[in-house]
């Protein structure tokens, strides 16, 4: 349930600091994968498209290295909200002081627990994941389009 936050459901008190570690290692996988997997898309998509265009004598588009720089940003972003959960005393100050407040064996809300800085940092990655692989294929559809005018 450690990264079913949004579904709702509930976990006792003596569960929480399980689940709460669960939560920080959700975000550092995460953010491994955001890094991970665009690189593996410019590390062999890219130069498949590039000869492509090379074969039609058509240039790389613009939007295709600012694609690049995006990845870059999002990467930084990504690193930065994921650094944030797992590595702030003031998150983990945050959770110990909801904690607190409830008593052994109660039953908690994860919304309750979780919500707020959950929310935050999935909203900065998911923003800057769909800016990549937005940004990204758009940027390698455009050249595309360009190939089967050439071609006719």
């Amino acid at each position: 349930m450690d990264g079913l936050w949004w579904l709702g459901g509930y976990i006792k008190k003596e569960d929480a600091p399980k689940s709460f570690k669960g939560v920080r290692i959700y975000y550092l996988v995460v953010s491994i994968a955001m890094f991970i997997v665009p690189i593996v898309f410019y590390g062999v998509v890219t130069p498949k498209v590039d000869n492509l265009l090379e074969a039609y004598s058509i240039a790389r588009p613009l939007t295709s290295y600012v694609a690049q720089m995006l990845l870059v940003l999002g990467i930084l972003c990504s690193s930065l909200a994921s650094a944030y959960v797992f590595f702030s005393d003031k998150v983990k100050r945050e959770f110990e002081s909801k904690l607190a407040k409830y008593h052994d064996g109660e039953m908690i809300n994860l919304n309750e627990l979780f919500g707020p800085w959950l929310i935050r940092g999935e909203a900065i990655i998911l923003l800057a994941m769909g800016l990549i692989v937005g940004f990204a294929v758009w940027s390698y559809l455009s050249p595309i389009y360009q190939i089967t005018s050439v071609a006719k």
